[in-house]
């Protein structure tokens, strides 16, 4: 009987929720709970109403910043968009733009400990997807993308399909933009916390607060730091970052945002359990076979092979002044200053290579120095108005010196 009551009143959801479900009103008391529906007769269960609408809004008229001069809602683009909010973050707990990625429709990612985040969109991976940060490309997205946290995150937009209008070179495959929260002007100081504690010796801290210095003027700080021990000896990571940002917004038609943001990550150097012939195997593992007959020891499982002083770091800041000017209600301007610089290093042993003289591991050695700088300036008018108040035309022009 329980099982039958309970067939009903998902049946009358799904009728109710898709508007196929008619009844005359009728006035029932709110339920507190499920476990009330449950202990209800038959005949009860025909008078429940629904009440509520199905999800319907897909986005269309949202309004995008990246690849976006003119203005325009996402439906009058030629390619597909798709904007995961920080609210969509927050409610999906997404702690990483990897695992927000991954929640979004036709995108692929993986971390590699080289290149830490990795995408892959319409087929194209690599540097055929671009990275942009608040709008800004820093580079090729192999050397140039590291780990992010989503606590500091406002949104994330993805344009699938190559893109190149507002951000020079294009990704065959597509473009993700990651855009860090702002301040807002407020009359109560909000503030955020989150930790969590894991596995592997594994920690997650978030700290968010809005502060309200004046009428005018309004601070943002959001830090997180992520670190874990990892599930291989010497794989330790750490991620720290720093966010900040001033608003001044002296009337309605001027806004102006300085930024800053501090990022300092230490990778897992691991590079995976290396093949040895089956004969040599303590414990040979069957899921990988190899046409010469070496296979996965599992004795070598939680085996780092990487040296023991590894280095897989990087160490970036970046400082943005945003200012908006509302020049009358038809024509706003809009400059964004901004400087970058990172240094990353790299020095591994990322191959091993079984020695059958030896019964051991041959190692190679791999290092790279990289240090990045960027600097620009990107200015815009944007005009928004009918021509002979009928018809709405917008039209944008950016110049950006880098």
């Amino acid at each position: 009987m329980l099982l039958l009551r309970t067939f009903i009143l998902s049946l009358l959801i799904l009728l109710s929720l898709n508007n196929a479900y008619t009844q005359q009103n009728v006035k029932q008391d709110s339920l507190s709970n499920t476990s009330e529906l449950a202990e209800m007769s038959f005949y009860e269960l025909l008078n429940v109403q629904v009440i509520g609408a199905a999800v319907k809004d897909l986005g269309f008229y949202q309004t995008s910043i990246t690849d976006n001069i003119s203005g325009g809602s996402t439906i009058e683009k030629p390619y597909s968009i798709e904007i995961i909010t920080k609210k969509t973050i927050e409610a999906r707990n997404l702690k990483n733009t990897i695992e927000a990625t991954d929640n979004s429709t036709g995108i692929i990612s993986g971390v590699s400990p080289s290149s830490p985040y990795g995408f892959s969109i319409r087929g194209f991976s690599g540097d055929f997807v671009k990275i942009l940060y608040d709008g800004i490309s820093y580079g090729i997205s192999t050397l140039n993308t590291r780990p992010y946290g989503t606590s500091s995150i406002d949104r994330i937009e993805l344009l699938k399909g190559p893109v190149s209008m507002t951000s020079g070179k294009a990704g065959a495959g597509g473009t993700i933009n990651i855009i860090t929260k702002r301040p807002e002007l407020s009359e109560q100081f909000n503030s955020e916390l989150y930790f969590v504690e894991g596995s592997f010796n594994s920690t997650l801290l978030n700290l968010g607060m809005n502060i309200p210095i004046a009428k005018k003027v309004a601070l943002r700080i959001d830090f997180d730091k992520n670190s874990s021990g990892g599930w291989v000896d010497n794989m330790d990571s750490k991620l720290i970052n720093l966010n900040a940002g001033l608003l001044f917004e002296p009337n309605s038609k001027l806004r102006a945002t300085l930024s800053l943001n501090l990022a300092n990550d230490h990778v897992p150097g691991y590079w995976g359990t290396p093949l040895r012939p089956t004969e040599t195997a303590q414990t040979p593992l069957n899921v990988l076979k190899s046409n010469d007959g070496m296979v996965i020891d599992g004795a070598l499982r939680f085996n780092n092979y990487n040296v023991f002083d590894h280095i897989n770091e990087a160490h970036s800041k970046r400082v943005f002044l945003d200012i908006e000017h509302k020049i009358n209600e038809h024509i706003r301007s809009v400059s964004k200053i901004y400087g970058y610089s990172a240094v990353r290093n790299w020095k591994n042993s990322e191959n091993y290579i079984y020695d059958s003289l030896t019964l051991g591991f041959k190692r190679d050695r791999f290092t790279v120095d990289h240090d990045k700088e960027l600097y620009g300036i990107r200015t815009g008018l944007f005009f928004n108005h009918k021509i002979k108040d009928k018809l709405p035309n917008q039209l944008g022009i950016r110049i950006e010196l880098n």
